[in-house]
C-alpha cells in the first residue's frame, strides 16, 4: 500500500498546487493575481488529463489519462481511465485508494503536520484565493509573455533545487501544462483540457466519492 501512494504522490502535488512569495516579471496581460483568480472555483469542476511519466529506470515513457475532480470545500478525486481504472482522492478522511479491477481500496490518515495534508491545505486555500496560507509554504518565480503565461514552483525552505513544478497556460486562460520533476530525476507531465463544471460534474463527483469509501 505505502509504495502505491508513494507512486501517486506527483498526482496529489499537481492538484495541491501552491503558491508562495513569488517574483513577476509580467510583459502581457496575464498577471499572477488574474491567473490564480481563473483558478479559483466554489463550485465542482472536471479536468481531463494525460499523463506522460518518465522514469529513470525505465526506457520507455509511461502514459495515463482520465479525469480529474475538485468538489469544495475539501474533496479531490482522481479517476483514471487508461490503461486500467483506478480512483484516488484525498479528504477530510484521509488518502482513499480504490483498484476498481482487483477490487482493492485503501485508506490512510494523514496527520495535520504531514507533508501530503499541508499540499490538501494549500489546494483548499488555492481554490478559495487564500494567499495567506498558500504564501507560507511555497515560492514561485511568474512569469507571462504574449504566448502565455509561466510560474515555477519551489517548496518553502528547501534548498534543493531538483524537485519543482512548472505550470503553465496560453494567455487569459487555465493552466494546460504542469511538469512536476522529482528529487530522484523522474518527471510527470500533464496536460490539462477541457474545464467542465455544473450539476453532471457535481454529480459525478459525489457518485466517485461514495465509491472510493466502500457506499
Amino acid at each position: 500500500m505505502t509504495a502505491v501512494m508513494i507512486q501517486n504522490k506527483v498526482f496529489f502535488r499537481l492538484l495541491c498546487l501552491g503558491l508562495l512569495t513569488f517574483t513577476a516579471h509580467l510583459s502581457a496581460t496575464d498577471t499572477f493575481d488574474s491567473v490564480m483568480q481563473r483558478m479559483n472555483s466554489n463550485v465542482p469542476v472536471r479536468i481531463s488529463y494525460r499523463e506522460t511519466r518518465s522514469l529513470e529506470l525505465m526506457d520507455n515513457p509511461w502514459y495515463a489519462s482520465g479525469y480529474m475532480f475538485s468538489k469544495p470545500p475539501n474533496i479531490i478525486i482522481r479517476e483514471q481511465l487508461e490503461p486500467e481504472r483506478l480512483l484516488m482522492g484525498v479528504s477530510s478522511e484521509g488518502m482513499l485508494y480504490f483498484d476498481a479491477v482487483r477490487n482493492i481500496r485503501h485508506k490512510v490518515d494523514l496527520p495535520e503536520d504531514d507533508p501530503l495534508s499541508l499540499n490538501v491545505s494549500v489546494f483548499k486555500a488555492l481554490a478559495h484565493a487564500d494567499k495567506v496560507l498558500l504564501m507560507r509554504l511555497y515560492e514561485v518565480d511568474f512569469s507571462s509573455e504574449k504566448d502565455g503565461w509561466e510560474m515555477q514552483l519551489n517548496q518553502k525552505g528547501k534548498d534543493d533545487p531538483s524537485f519543482s513544478i512548472i505550470v503553465s497556460g496560453p494567455p487569459n486562460k487555465p493552466a494546460n501544462r504542469v511538469v512536476v520533476q522529482q528529487e530522484d530525476g523522474d518527471v510527470s507531465s500533464f496536460l490539462l483540457t477541457k474545464y467542465t463544471d455544473g450539476y453532471e460534474v457535481s454529480t459525478k463527483a459525489n457518485d466517485l466519492y461514495l465509491e472510493l469509501i466502500g457506499e
